[in-house]
């Protein structure tokens, strides 16, 4: 399980550290991939040594939801029950 995960990581790394060497200079895509690999190093750390066993999925929509909550008053992250529900509120 953790070398799928760690896979996927991997993977998105190299998809992101080579998109953005398309799209900027070497020194803005050194400075993306070190900043997630820092987001990557804190999700693994969480996911091995926090005290209650949490699954991936629950400790990436937790730092998604952080993350927008940090940006701004208006803005939110919405995960698929969250959404179903905002969806029922405002249609009826």
């Amino acid at each position: 399980m953790n070398k799928i995960i760690l896979s996927i990581i991997v993977l998105v790394f190299s998809l992101n550290f080579l998109y953005a060497e398309d799209n900027t200079d070497k020194k803005d895509a050194q400075s993306r991939f070190e900043s997630l690999s820092k987001l990557t190093n804190v999700i693994v750390t969480v996911e091995k040594y926090y005290v209650d066993e949490l699954k991936l999925q629950e400790i990436v929509d937790k730092a998604l939801k952080g993350l927008m909550q940090e940006l701004d008053a208006h803005s939110t992250f919405m995960d698929k029950k969250y959404f179903k529900e905002m969806q029922i509120q405002t249609n009826g």
